[in-house]
């Protein structure tokens, strides 16, 4: 409800971008807090979730305001199937845990942040009302 609330009132796109940001950081920071302290590693794996928890209601918001009507239903589509994707790339990556297990963070931390670059060239660039505009 929070991520829909956010979404709603700021920017579909601005909580989708911050949403990803935040859990990608958490990722990239979680080798870190693993070796600091037990509770160091859960308030990152939270802010974690929590992060991850507003990115489906960013993205119906945007998918509201920028797919066509026509269009919405694979457009909904395709991005949520990048989360069984994202499963997929994890469970090949696993045997690098025995090798190191900080890189499969580092890895999907980078990557996200990655993610968001591409993200907000794509909405500074796109300039759709509701989409672009309201981002900056």
């Amino acid at each position: 409800m929070l991520g829909g609330y956010l979404a709603a009132r700021f920017s579909g796109c601005l909580v989708m971008g911050l949403a990803v940001l935040g859990y990608s950081t958490a990722t990239l920071l979680t080798p870190a807090a693993a070796d600091h302290s037990f509770n160091t590693l859960l308030i990152c794996r939270v802010l974690l979730g929590m992060g991850e928890g507003l990115t489906l209601p960013a993205l119906h918001h945007v998918t509201a305001r920028w797919a066509p009507v026509h269009e919405r239903a694979r457009f909904v589509t395709v991005s949520v199937s990048g989360q069984y994707l994202g499963t997929s790339a994890t469970l090949l990556c696993a045997p690098l845990v025995h090798v190191w297990w900080p890189s499969i963070f580092y890895i999907f931390g980078g990557l996200g942040i990655c993610w968001v670059v591409a993200w907000v060239l794509l909405v500074i660039r796109t300039n759709i009302p509701g989409f672009g505009a309201s981002f900056s």
